[in-house]
């Protein structure tokens, strides 16, 4: 490749970012569902081609399926928008035509094997981090918004649903990617119970889960270049480095004295003044996560260790202040913790 082409190509990647950002910010501040949808268009339209830039024939099959789920979406959301013109027009119709919308094209159970599968046919890690976070604040900001004064019965189940699915899948997969994948759709489960509750701790726990999500995925970009190893078999990572990715791990489920502990401590305070229902709906869930991520650390600590190569001693003297950070963050609530007893 030419500097003028990589310098074509690294243009054009930065505005397509840029697009993704700014069509992002209009949707946020948008009050009308025609310019939401308009907002949805761009966003689409700017994120497609950044899945061609590898040009296999994976990505092609992927910016496919991120399409059709999409472009369903955004026709669903006009058709909303059209009826709530209308006078006659019942409003909880639209409503509920919106919300199977935003599920639709945030990758929702039971609307995720759109992202699954595209999130399988990704080559990079910024791509999954990209796709799993900053491509769903759009239908996570305006589901938090329409649910804080809906009926929390009918969102709880579909929620808990998502959960439980999204975990168990997980459970069942020998693969980081796949399992980063459903995992993600378990978190939304957990997101989608905080909605009818509170728009402002639904979005809180959604940003609290990006950013422990983008610490995992930033420490695999370095120690995992390649997206879809069988891991148990072939990762060959020293023991420190499989310790930061099994901190990471332990937060997302929630393990007590981690930050993401806090979270799901969070979301049982949030829901559990509504029934004894309710709070059943949550612990099923619960231990479904608790179980996949328990098993793929037991396999990521108690795998076979293999001598770290020169390469990889390199990569820990690079990475040995970022985990320190790393430690301090997600093991934030058990350090403050010991310094309360201390004192």
């Amino acid at each position: 490749m030419t500097f003028n082409s990589l310098l074509k190509t690294t243009s054009l990647y930065f505005f397509l970012l840029c697009s993704l950002f700014v069509s992002t910010i209009i949707a946020l501040n948008a009050t009308d569902w025609f310019f939401i949808w308009a907002a949805l268009e761009i966003n689409m339209i700017s994120f497609i081609p950044l899945l061609f830039f590898n040009r296999s024939l994976q990505t092609w099959n992927g910016a496919t399926e991120y399409f059709f789920p999409q472009a369903a979406g955004s026709l669903l959301i006009l058709a909303a928008a059209v009826t709530l013109l209308s006078e006659h027009t019942h409003t909880q119709t639209s409503s509920l035509i919106i919300f199977v919308a935003l599920l639709v094209k945030g990758g929702f159970a039971p609307f995720h094997y759109w992202f699954v599968n595209v999130f399988s046919t990704l080559d990079s890690w910024a791509m999954c981090l990209l796709i799993s976070t900053w491509q769903k604040i759009i239908p996570v900001f305006f589901l938090s918004s329409s649910l804080s004064t809906t009926n929390p019965m009918p969102v709880m189940m579909i929620a808990m649903l998502g959960a439980s699915w999204g975990m168990l899948t997980a459970a069942n997969q020998t693969n980081f990617q796949m399992f980063i994948a459903y995992s993600s759709v378990g978190n939304l489960g957990w997101f989608l119970m905080l909605t009818p509750t509170s728009k402002f701790t639904a979005l809180s726990f959604f940003f609290m889960y990006s950013f422990m999500l983008s610490t995992l995925i930033s420490l695999l970009f370095f120690l995992l270049p390649n997206t879809s190893p069988n891991f148990f078999s072939a990762s060959q990572m020293a023991a420190p480095q499989k310790a930061a990715i099994a901190l990471c791990l332990l937060s997302l489920a929630g393990f007590p004295f981690t930050t993401g502990f806090l979270m799901k401590i969070w979301v049982i305070m949030s829901t559990v003044n509504q029934t004894t229902f309710t709070l059943w709906l949550i612990l099923i869930p619960l231990v479904f996560s608790t179980v996949a991520y328990a098993r793929f650390i037991f396999y990521l600590l108690f795998n076979s260790y293999s001598a770290a190569s020169p390469s990889t001693n390199t990569k820990l003297k690079t990475l040995w202040s970022p985990l320190m950070v790393l430690f301090s963050i997600h093991c934030a609530p058990a350090i403050m913790a010991l310094l309360q007893l201390s004192m």
